[in-house]
């Protein structure tokens, strides 16, 4: 990457594709923030630019570099490859660009400590990378599959698609309540219909995740 391309990735600003760092962040945050990217869409995550789009630099980029390909080994099951660059800025001083490309081998966990067989998923939200439930976590394992899903119509899912007739989307307390099933059931059900490609998904930011007709 070189000086000008960083200019204009930074001229967009944080989103759904791009996160700032000032500077490096503490080993199990950063590994979140790749996580998120790599279980989303992909990524770019800059270490030396300001929330608001300073380019100000780090220094000893090459060592925080190596330290992080061998930091990728040990926080992130299963592993990731990643493209790092360094961006010059002064002869002291550099921006590390941290490119994730989006997962084929969904989903991936972020560590709570080193080598750790427990882990979280997250995935991104606009410019936040947020925990997955564990309906988003079932679908990241299915994306990417393509074959096709028997649906059977029965009373419980009568009553969701006439309800999402009149209603822009449903969560599973929601549908579960409606219905008069279990969440358990009301989640597999929810899940079933997304992969059947009946209904479509958004992750929760701030509240439960929405299912709604494609």
């Amino acid at each position: 990457m070189t000086f000008r391309e960083l200019q204009m990735l930074v001229v967009q600003g944080e989103g759904l594709h791009l996160e700032f760092k000032q500077k490096l962040p503490e080993w199990p945050k950063l590994m979140r923030e790749i996580v998120a990217f790599a279980n989303t869409e992909g990524g770019t995550l800059l270490i030396g630019v300001d929330d608001d789009g300073t380019i100000s630099g780090l220094k000893d980029p090459r060592e925080i570099e190596e330290a992080l390909i061998l930091h990728l080994q040990e926080w992130i099951r299963p592993s990731l490859d990643l493209i790092l660059d360094v961006v010059p800025l002064t002869r002291k001083r550099a921006v590390v660009a941290i490119q994730v490309p989006q997962s084929k081998t969904k989903p991936h966990y972020a560590l709570e400590k080193p080598l750790d067989p427990q882990g979280i998923v997250l995935v991104r939200i606009a410019d936040n990378s947020v925990r997955a439930s564990k309906e988003t976590v079932e679908l990241l394992r299915y994306s990417g599959r393509q074959r096709d899903m028997k649906v059977e119509y029965g009373d419980k899912e009568r009553v969701l698609m006439h309800y999402l007739a009149s209603n822009a989307f449903i969560t599973v307390k929601d549908y579960a309540e409606l219905a008069g099933i279990p969440n358990a059931a009301a989640s597999r059900t929810l899940v079933h219909l997304v992969k059947a490609n009946v209904l479509a998904h958004t992750p929760g930011l701030e509240g439960p995740d929405r299912f709604f007709v494609k």
